[in-house]
């Protein structure tokens, strides 16, 4: 069987991961946590983050991690609906967020679930 997790980035580590250290720690750091969660190691991990600092959407594997930063004409939002929508190859997919619209959109998608962002938090700071 195969599993998605999408993930709303900054939708999480703007709600959990608190501190004085920079963006790029606590991105590296959640990404960290995330990998050394066994709850999801069967499955292909996408995280999505909101980046206003360039013109185009840009991607990279962060170990078995797709890493998406979307561009400023595009939201984390809109890419994670495409994701969901267009995808047709897997059995499962779990999308993590808090935000309201995006969880309409999860809600009547086949085979899609929604977690909330502290809930998943909590799983992947488990230890």
């Amino acid at each position: 069987m195969k599993s998605l997790l999408i993930i709303d980035g900054y939708n999480v580590i703007k709600n959990f991961y608190a501190g004085s250290t920079s963006f790029s720690d606590k991105r590296k750091q959640f990404i960290k946590d995330i990998s050394n969660c066994l709850d999801y190691k069967d499955f292909t991990k996408v995280v999505v983050f909101d980046s206003k600092e360039q013109s185009f959407d840009y991607s990279e594997k962060v170990g078995e991690i797709k890493v998406i930063y979307s561009g400023y004409h595009k939201s984390a939002d809109s890419i994670i609906e495409n994701i969901v929508t267009s995808n047709t190859s897997y059995n499962k997919i779990i999308v993590v967020t808090s935000d309201l619209a995006l969880q309409q959109v999860i809600f009547g998608v086949k085979n899609t679930l929604r977690k909330s962002s502290r809930e998943f938090y909590y799983e992947i700071s488990k230890k």
